[in-house]
């Protein structure tokens, strides 16, 4: 984030795996997530879903298994 010119005070990681993290999440926020995440963030923040698997991957899996993760296609 910080080397795409957002100011470094500006940034503030959130590990959802602690408790309490969803209360650290301001309406508003501009949040870099994962799917699984993303679903439960609170109305208001604007999402930016970050996948870690390739669409080739999800492409390879939908072949296999069926609509694996709600694209829409």
């Amino acid at each position: 984030m910080i080397a795409v010119g957002i100011e470094p005070e500006s940034v503030c990681e959130i590990d959802a795996n602690e408790a309490g993290w969803l209360a650290r999440v301001g309406r508003g926020a501009f949040v870099v997530t994962d799917a699984v995440i993303a679903a439960e963030l609170p109305d208001g923040c604007q999402i930016r879903v970050f996948r870690v698997v390739a669409d080739s991957s999800l492409d390879e899996l939908e072949q296999l298994c069926g609509h694996c993760d709600g694209r829409k296609k």
